[in-house]
């Protein structure tokens, strides 16, 4: 089934490229003329090229970074090129008053707002992860929560002009890259809730557009220090970037891709033939120049939008808006790729090893957010192999039911830990219960997620917060406490996502967020585990409708369709695990063609989406008791 469907859909891919593929409106710069426009970010790089762009084309530009003297630098020189008018704001977006205060000064000076370009990043560093849960939280602040927090603020006044929300994020947000694992995790994250927010948007008829714009290699002075020297490619310049990002926010694209043949390229491959794209991504690095531990050095890496980027063929010019080259290209790529995805599936496929139930025998198995659901029926089977089993969630009680019915069923031992991951301080404390207990751990499943809601978003930042902590840092924080057992057992780490963590999914902005991160951070260490010879596998566990009570009580009202059992979801999970497989899809039959069909045929897909739903019958339901899947 799984060959069949990788034969199938890239051809389907093929039909659809040409049904579905259309051109562009022409871009004019008088579309710009008397526009106001945020840009953030914008003392140096991408983001004060576009100022001056912006300056050119006779805008309002308001723009803000930290350093108060460069942005009066920008300031004077957009007046000089033409602007409307130029103003500054300075501050850090770590603090979010910062964000408030941007959108007031939009507000009273300007009247309202037309373009919101969110590109600033935080500081981070070019290099293997050193397992600072703290720099991860914090770069998560300043790269997607501040984004979320702008336009929440801004989203009133774009809803009054029918304006544009840019959000400028990379191919390490798009693809699992070496030695930028924090921050492809935030640049998925921004893909998971924009995405699923312009699914909203949709839905309700906001005329608000969202553009995310997807970058390669660009040469801004951060970029080029942070990985010039380690990348086996040639950087494109940042003032063609920024003007192609200008282009495709203003004619309300989905996505811009610079450069096009070496983001858009990859894309098309990482469905189906993954772990050659994998492979390809690896050999972008000059191996002579990997970062070793010891020389850790960290960097601003304002604009490494596409620094830790791989291009797969040579650098060439964006084509994404041109209207003569873009069609062309565009159409060629999505006629080529799903032939040469038909030989491949062919040539690189192959089923798992076979699995026995004696691999887990004696194998000391960790299973959050087992209470309940999935999690519940993961230690059933686990104990039913003969393996140790240390489960944890929140309910005490509950566990305790599950701890009895794993030894009845046969575990070598069982025992529970009861709290919330809320605090990463309580994953840190399960993994040290089975160092006490068993001495080493074999397998870590993830799978505990925390409160939400099945809902349009209702702009509720501090709820953003409090979710990518549960089902994100906690994640993080257990796999860092856990990861030196796992090294001396050669062990496993399983983490439980959804398609939601692949595909925006209008009422699951959040959520999805959370998930999105989870496959960048998660991704981008594999690539370092294989770099660095270590031998623990990460299986990414991609479920589809799963009739868990706390999944039936929240969607069976709206969406159309019939859950998949979770008994048999529990058995592939641990399957998958076992094998090592870098992902599982299941079911596989819905989740993998939705998969296979995202980047060939992005708005079909959309479309698709949106029709599986009875929107008529969204309400705010009660949050799950939610533990785990």
């Amino acid at each position: 089934m799984g060959l069949l469907q990788k034969i199938l859909i890239p051809v389907l891919g093929l039909v659809l490229a040409f049904c579905f593929y259309s051109s562009r409106e022409n871009f004019k710069p008088e579309m710009l003329k008397g526009k106001r426009v945020i840009v953030t970010g914008a003392s140096t790089g991408i983001g004060e090229q576009m100022a001056y762009h912006l300056a050119r084309m006779g805008a309002h530009v308001l723009v803000t970074a930290r350093t108060e003297a460069k942005l009066q630098q920008v300031v004077e020189r957009c007046r000089a090129l033409g602007a409307s008018s130029a103003r500054l704001v300075s501050g850090s977006m770590e603090d979010m008053a910062t964000t408030r205060q941007l959108v007031e000064v939009a507000e009273a000076e300007l009247g309202g707002l037309d373009m919101l370009i969110l590109n600033h990043v935080g500081k981070s560093y070019f290099n293997y992860f050193d397992g600072d849960v703290g720099h991860v939280q914090k770069l998560l602040n300043i790269n997607f929560l501040s984004y979320v927090a702008m336009t929440v603020s801004a989203l009133p006044m774009l809803k009054r002009s029918g304006g544009s929300i840019v959000v400028v994020s990379s191919m390490a947000g798009k693809v699992g890259f070496p030695f930028t694992v924090p921050y492809s995790a935030t640049k998925f994250a921004l893909d998971g809730f924009f995405s699923s927010l312009r699914q909203e948007f949709s839905i309700q008829s906001v005329n608000v557009s969202i553009t995310l714009c997807i970058l390669g290699f660009i040469d801004t002075e951060n970029a080029m220090r942070a990985a010039a020297d380690v990348l086996l490619m040639s950087p494109a310049p940042k003032e063609e970037c920024a003007l192609e990002i200008i282009k495709g926010g203003t004619l309300r694209q989905r996505e811009v891709y610079y450069r096009y043949a070496s983001t858009k390229l990859p894309l098309l491959l990482r469905d189906w033939a993954a772990e050659l794209l994998d492979l390809l991504v690896r050999q972008r690095y000059r191996p002579e120049r990997e970062h070793k531990r010891n020389r850790i050095e960290y960097r601003r890496i304002e604009d490494l939008q596409g620094s830790a980027q791989s291009s797969h063929c040579s650098p060439r010019p964006c084509v994404c808006s041109n209207p003569s080259t873009g069609r062309g290209m565009g159409l060629l790529l999505k006629v080529l790729i799903p032939l040469l995805g038909l030989g491949l599936a062919v040539y690189f496929y192959s089923g798992p090893g076979n699995f026995s139930e004696e691999m887990l025998r004696g194998k000391r198995v960790i299973v959050t957010g087992a209470s309940s659901g999935i999690g519940e029926q993961m230690a059933y089977h686990l104990a039913r192999m003969g393996a140790h089993v240390l489960v944890t969630a929140r309910t005490e009680a509950k566990l305790q039911k599950v701890v009895d019915k794993c030894l009845d069923l046969g575990a070598a031992s069982a025992r529970y830990v009861s709290g919330s991951m809320e605090s990463t301080a309580f994953a840190e404390e399960v993994v040290k219960e089975a160092e006490i207990t068993w001495g080493g751990l074999d397998m870590l499943i993830l799978n505990h997620i925390g409160h939400s809601f099945f809902d349009f978003f209702n702009g509720d930042v501090d709820h953003v917060r409090k979710v990518m902590e549960t089902n994100f840092l906690s994640y993080v924080a257990m796999t860092v406490s856990a990861l030196p057992m796992l090294k001396e057992s050669e062990g496993s780490i399983v983490v439980i996502s959804s398609v939601a963590g692949k595909v925006g999914l209008p009422f699951t902005a959040p959520y999805s967020a959370t998930k999105f991160a989870l496959e960048g951070f998660f991704s981008s260490l594999r690539h370092e585990f294989i770099i660095e010879n270590v031998n623990v596998s990460i299986t990414l566990c991609i479920l589809g409708y799963i009739n868990t009570e706390n999944a039936v009580q929240m969607v069976s009202h709206v969406i159309k369709g019939t859950p998949a059992p979770k008994e048999e979801c529990a058995l592939e999970i641990i399957r998958s695990g076992a094998l090592r497989q870098h992902e599982l899809h299941y079911p596989a039959s819905s989740v993998t063609p939705t998969l296979l069909l995202r980047d060939f045929a992005p708005d079909f897909l959309g479309g698709l989406i949106r029709s599986n739903y009875q929107v008529e019958n969204i309400k705010k339901a009660p949050p799950p008791q939610g533990s785990g899947h």
